[in-house]
């Protein structure tokens, strides 16, 4: 709690005093509770899958946080967009991790991921779960509010001519 405060009051040094007016502004669009503030968007995500076949889906991650996101090679601290498959039925199907390399992202930036989903066990509907993390190999804070997209997984398309 006390780096909360030391926070509000380094970004009031230098500007007027303390009101609740200014509190307010700066604990709903200036505070960042650590590096994983962010605004998560798919690009070119797709409507529909081939249930059968493995496929990718592409997260621009943008850094909306006081400081420089460190995505991290090794499996115990960094930044990284944990991300969960489920069914229409919750079932979870696929969970992985994406960013697991040596990257500096500063604040204002972006960084695109892969997020590769094997093939699935079933037609139907899904849906990706992502959020971006920070770990410190004792404890995990996430960042802004988690990205989901709904799509649907299909049948093959049958080959023309056949």
């Amino acid at each position: 709690m006390d780096e909360f405060f030391d926070q509000y009051e380094a970004w009031l040094s230098g500007s007027e005093a303390h009101t609740p007016e200014r509190f307010r502004h700066w604990a709903t669009e200036v505070y960042s509770p650590g590096e994983g503030r962010s605004k998560l968007e798919l690009v070119n995500p797709p409507k529909r899958t081939d249930y059968s076949e493995p496929f990718k889906f592409t997260l621009r991650a943008y850094n909306r946080s006081n400081q420089a996101w460190r995505f991290s090679a090794g499996s115990l601290a960094g930044v990284r967009a944990d991300y969960i498959v489920h069914d229409a039925d919750g079932k979870i199907i696929y969970a992985g991790e994406a960013g697991l390399r040596n990257t500096l992202v500063p604040t204002g930036e972006f960084i695109d991921l892969e997020l590769p989903v094997p093939a699935l066990p079933h037609t139907g509907k899904y849906v990706l779960w992502v959020d971006l993390s920070q770990r410190n190999v004792s404890f995990t804070q996430y960042g802004s509010e988690p990205l989901t997209y709904d799509w649907e997984a299909r049948d093959p398309a049958p080959v023309r001519g056949r």
